[in-house]
């Protein structure tokens, strides 16, 4: 069994929260630091690839606000392009990859733990605490924290972002990996 599972995915799509459930459910699996390159994922086909996925509205808002809060320099368009980029890479690989739904994934570590079981055979009989994983995130990682009302994606971002010519398009390419 190969001990190392590598966390990746696009930004603002729970990579940190998952990286830190992981090391809390498995004592003899090294999880990798994350990273959001598509590249990156790639390189490492035939490892053990846990990716969380998000929708795209959500994820490009949040990835969106994130950036310009912390002064980035980027537009809805840039972003909603990146994630489609994304994950039309991550659809051509997804069989060899284990996605995990954003949304089940932040709500039950019991998903987590049996989606990584069945595609890799890795046996976690932890019981971890949602609000602990929390906790972590806020002291290990407080950037994601910090004044969180004011980097908080707002309805208007949202409803930009619905308008956008390719936001079907992104909706397509997140449907394609649930298919």
């Amino acid at each position: 069994m190969n001990n190392i599972i590598y966390v990746t995915g696009y930004g603002r799509s729970g990579n940190t929260f998952l990286q830190l459930a992981l090391e809390k459910m498995y004592n003899q699996v090294i999880v990798s630091d994350h990273n959001h390159n598509s590249l990156y994922f790639v390189n490492r086909l035939g490892s053990q690839i846990v990716m969380p996925i998000r929708n795209p509205l959500d994820s490009v808002a949040s990835f969106y606000t994130f950036q310009t809060y912390n002064k980035i320099n980027t537009t809805l368009d840039k972003c909603l392009n990146h994630y489609i980029e994304y994950f039309t890479q991550v659809n051509k690989h997804k069989d060899k990859l284990c996605l995990l739904d954003f949304e089940e994934m932040t709500k039950n570590l019991e998903y987590v733990k049996n989606k990584i079981k069945n595609k890799y055979s890795l046996e976690s009989n932890k019981n971890i605490d949602l609000k602990q994983i929390e906790t972590d995130m806020a002291s290990n990682y407080p950037m994601f924290f910090y004044n969180r009302s004011k980097a908080k994606p707002t309805e208007r971002t949202k409803q930009e972002i619905l308008t956008l010519s390719n936001y079907l398009e992104a909706l397509d390419v997140w449907n394609n990996l649930y298919r």
